[in-house]
């Protein structure tokens, strides 16, 4: 999981209502799908969680997702984490490592674009 302090990413109008209360994370999403999109990513649209906002990423026939939440703070404290929708047999037919190193190329390139902007302060990579 990335973990950062930035102003550059506000709240939107009415995002709140479709997350939990204090939650947000929609100008980081629409961020994150159009520079995945500049470095040949395939990303759908994202939508909204309770928890923030998802964006599913079609990787060579994987559906892999990428989460961004936000709070409400004085210096919001954004996270970027990516998952794997494996589905039940994943393990059992050996997909796991094959599963487990395209979400690890996508938040390696998340981070890159990450450390790129100058309005990202604190990034740590924290275990999820």
């Amino acid at each position: 999981m990335l973990v950062f302090q930035s102003i550059g990413f506000p709240a939107e109008p009415g995002e709140e209502e479709h997350t939990n209360p204090g939650v947000f994370g929609k100008a980081l999403a629409n961020w994150v799908v159009a520079a995945l999109d500049a470095r040949q990513w395939d990303c759908g649209e994202p939508f909204a969680e309770d928890w923030g906002w998802c964006i599913p990423v079609n990787s060579n026939g994987r559906s892999l997702f990428v989460a961004c939440q936000m709070d409400d703070g004085t210096l919001p404290e954004l996270r970027v984490f990516c998952f794997v929708d494996a589905g039940l047999f994943a393990g059992l037919l050996g997909k796991k490592a094959e599963l487990s190193a395209a979400v690890s190329a996508l938040l390696a390139d998340i981070q890159k674009l990450i450390e790129k902007r100058d309005d990202i302060q604190g990034l740590t990579v924290e275990p999820r």
